[in-house]
């Protein structure tokens, strides 16, 4: 009688997992995938985002190039017909300019903002031109 039970306790503690540590295993799982993804997807739009503020920058430095290589006698003419444009992004840009900067006849001070998408923190890019500087 002995023998009887021991082989039925062996028969009933086979080896192997229950449907619940199963489904407890995928479910874990899976959330780890979900987040990863969500981490990727957030890293990825970062790096759009910066890549774009990145063309931003440079479509402003070749704009204050050709503003500084058109400058003439009366710079104030040039620079009211560039208060407002748009770069390569889309994004608008509004420029204000101060002629006689810091008290200096020939001195211009230019400053740009550009909006970002989704309300972001617009950019803002100043710089000084010499209206004498050919």
């Amino acid at each position: 009688m002995k023998t009887m039970r021991n082989l039925r306790s062996r028969r009933t503690n086979t080896g192997g997992f229950s449907i619940v540590e199963v489904l407890v295993s995928i479910t874990v799982f899976l959330l780890g995938v979900i987040s990863t993804g969500a981490v990727m997807i957030n890293i990825q739009q970062a790096a759009n985002e910066s890549e774009t503020r990145y063309r931003d920058n440079a479509d402003l430095r070749v704009r204050v190039e050709s503003i500084k290589t058109g400058m003439t006698a009366i710079p104030a003419n040039l620079l009211k017909t560039i208060k407002e444009f748009q770069l390569s992004t889309g994004h608008k840009v509004t420029g204000n300019y101060e002629l006689m900067a810091g008290g200096l006849p020939n001195l211009i001070r230019c400053e740009f903002l550009v909006s970002q998408d989704k309300g972001g923190k617009p950019i803002q890019f100043v710089t000084y031109l010499r209206a004498d500087d050919n």
